[in-house]
């Protein structure tokens, strides 16, 4: 019995013995699959076994840690997620389960930005009047009306897109002489144009013959040149302003004191023979569109407003001021003009007005006239 037992234990172990031992395949897979920084992918060349990235402009690729994913069961050196200069090129080994290796090539580059270098001024106004550009002398000339005041304008610019200007659009500058303004581009480059402002004098008055004064924040000339009412409109549109409206009792009462104390006239010099021989000076009224009609129009347009309705006998329009003698009257069918009298009508010995009343006389006269300014 025991012989039995020990040669079927050596028949086990024999069989053992002959059985062949199991091949176990190591994996040769040894690819990086994806490379990223800042979740920007990069474009992998598995031929060339090299790993290309571009990152934005600013991007600080000195110290910058890559997520990377490799094929199973193989190891990458440097591991994903430690940072590495990327200043130059970098190389990383995969090692497969077989031990073989393969070596990337990464080059990591940051994107150039060109920054721009416009710097021109394209548009370039004041008081709604455009300037005229010379790009290549770098100036700008403008002419403004006269009576516009060069010592504080508001200029309105445009200038090349990322550009910046000093000083800026906007702001107030003395233009009573040249103007340097300075556009600097994106890329910090510098131009310098230079901005003159002319105003036009204007020769429809000689400035001998003018009396200058304010009230009430306005400004006043009286000019002592003999002009129908519709030239001395002009002039007055012409210099900048219009012929003069009085609103109250207080304005007409300053104005006829500046008029007779200090403004130099000569009465013989400013006379309508239609308006009693009396001297006068224009102001910015009349009927000349609908006898009656009297409206304020010194600058004479389509816009007027109307003060008084009818002859002596009407009436103020909507409570507006007059300084009427006893007048308007139409005297001869032509007195379509307003005046300020300077003395009594009729003359000698008056009885229609007193000095600083109004009369109707004709728009046709050459009389003195007084402009108002805003």
């Amino acid at each position: 019995m025991k012989n039995k037992i020990y040669a079927l234990l050596v028949l086990v172990l024999v069989s053992c013995e002959n059985e062949p031992a199991p091949i176990i395949t190591l994996s040769s897979e040894k690819a990086i699959l994806s490379f990223s920084i800042d979740s920007m992918d990069a474009s992998i060349n598995q031929t060339d076994k090299t790993i290309t990235l571009v990152l934005p402009s600013g991007t600080d690729i000195t110290a910058a840690a890559p997520l990377i994913t490799i094929s199973d069961n193989a190891t990458i050196s440097p591991d994903s997620g430690v940072a590495q200069d990327f200043s130059g090129p970098v190389l990383y080994t995969v090692t497969a389960q077989d031990m073989s290796t393969v070596t990337y090539t990464v080059n990591v580059t940051v994107t150039t930005v060109v920054l721009s270098a416009e710097k021109q001024i394209t548009s370039f106004s004041v008081n709604a009047v455009d300037g005229t550009i010379d790009e290549a002398a770098k100036t700008v000339m403008i002419t403004l009306p006269f009576g516009a005041d060069a010592s504080s304008l508001s200029p309105t610019i445009t200038i090349s897109d990322l550009a910046t200007i000093s000083p800026n659009s906007g702001v107030a500058q003395d233009f009573t002489g040249p103007v340097m303004y300075t556009v600097t581009a994106e890329d910090s480059s510098t131009v310098n144009y230079t901005v003159t402002v002319t105003v036009t004098q204007s020769t429809c008055a000689n400035p001998a013959n003018i009396y200058t004064f304010q009230y009430n924040g306005k400004t006043y000339e009286l000019v002592r040149e003999n002009k129908t009412w519709a030239n001395a409109a002009a002039c007055a549109v012409d210099r900048g302003g219009y012929l003069a409206e009085i609103n109250d009792a207080a304005e007409n009462t300053a104005i006829f004191n500046e008029l007779m104390n200090n403004a130099g006239i000569s009465l013989n010099n400013t006379v309508s023979n239609s308006g009693g021989a009396a001297s006068y000076v224009f102001l910015g009224a009349n009927d000349i569109a609908s006898e009656g009609v009297w409206v304020w129009n010194g600058n004479n347009d389509a816009s007027t407003t109307q003060f008084w309705q009818g002859d002596a006998n009407g009436s103020a329009v909507g409570g507006l001021y007059n300084n009427w003698g006893t007048e308007p009257d139409n005297f001869a069918g032509n007195q379509d003009a307003l005046g300020i009298g300077l003395n009594v009508w009729p003359q000698p010995t008056g009885g229609l007005g007193v000095a600083g009343q109004w009369n109707d006389i004709p728009a046709s006269d050459a009389l003195y006239y007084l402009i108002e300014f805003d």
